[in-house]
């Protein structure tokens, strides 16, 4: 199974990105798994902060989240995104959906690196 290093730019400022490992199939298409990444946010000011998650991804349950674990004893942060919708490429577009804030958050794809 190839595994695909992906990194991936906010729509409205380059500088706070995505990067994620996951496995792909033939079709450049996400497996089914649990796949690690991070989110940099980049305010400009050398105020960097990183963010580790886990992609999950089950086709079976139309499951498709992105889960930062917990920032308080009660509150697990997650937020669902689209990635999976169509085959990975260069310049493609997915998003990520934060329901709490009720705000999405476009990212393009920049580079696809795939490993055997």
């Amino acid at each position: 199974m190839p595994v695909a290093r992906i990194v991936a730019s906010y729509s409205e400022n380059d500088k706070d990105t995505i990067t994620l490992l996951c496995g792909v199939d033939e079709e450049n298409q996400i497996r089914q798994g649990e796949w690690f990444g991070v989110v940099k946010n980049d305010d400009g000011r050398g105020d960097e902060s990183n963010y580790p998650f886990t992609l999950h991804v089950d086709y079976q349950k139309n499951s498709f989240y992105l889960d930062y674990g917990f920032d308080d004893a009660e509150s697990r942060q997650m937020q669902k995104t689209d990635i999976h919708a169509k085959p990975l490429a260069e310049k493609g577009f997915f998003t990520i959906f934060d329901e709490e804030e009720g705000e999405e958050f476009s990212y393009r794809i920049n580079s696809i690196h795939l490993y055997d």
